[in-house]
Parts: structure tokens; C-alpha cells; sequence
């Protein structure tokens, strides 16, 4: 195992339409998934701009916790 304090900072857009959701997810799923494998005890942010896609697909494919749970923008939960 790795450095137990290492945080990793992520950044999302996912454009519309440019790519396939599936595909984008998968790729946020397996990414996830090596950190996670080689720094056991690390602390992972991801934030950003999701726009049609759901954080509830993000959450169940990464088991990211969301931080955010509560209406910030009219009647939107900004990513």
C-alpha cells in the first residue's frame, strides 16, 4: 500500500453529446477503480459539470459518497 494520506482531486465534464455515457462511466469506473487499488486509504474528490448524467450512475458504478445533498441552484443539485 501507498501513502495512506494521499488525496486525489478529479475533474468532470461530461460534454453533451460527445460522448456515450456508458463509455464515459466506464472509464470513470475503471480510473476509480486503480486508485483505489494502489492507495487503499486515500481520499478521492470528484467534481464537476455532469449534465444529463445522473450523480446516482456515478455514485452506485464508483461507491463515491456525495457531499453535496441539498438543492444549490433552483431546483438543481450543482455536481
Amino acid at each position: 500500500m501507498k501513502d495512506a494520506n494521499t488525496t486525489f482531486i478529479g475533474a468532470l465534464y461530461h460534454p453533451i453529446p460527445a460522448y456515450q455515457a456508458s463509455v464515459f462511466l466506464y472509464h470513470i469506473e475503471s480510473t476509480i477503480l486503480k486508485i483505489q487499488h494502489g492507495y487503499l486509504a486515500s481520499h478521492l474528490i470528484l467534481a464537476g459539470d455532469f449534465n444529463k448524467l445522473t450523480d446516482n450512475e456515478v455514485v452506485i458504478r464508483t461507491g463515491l459518497t456525495p457531499i453535496v445533498s441539498q438543492l444549490t441552484r433552483g431546483c438543481s443539485i450543482l455536481d
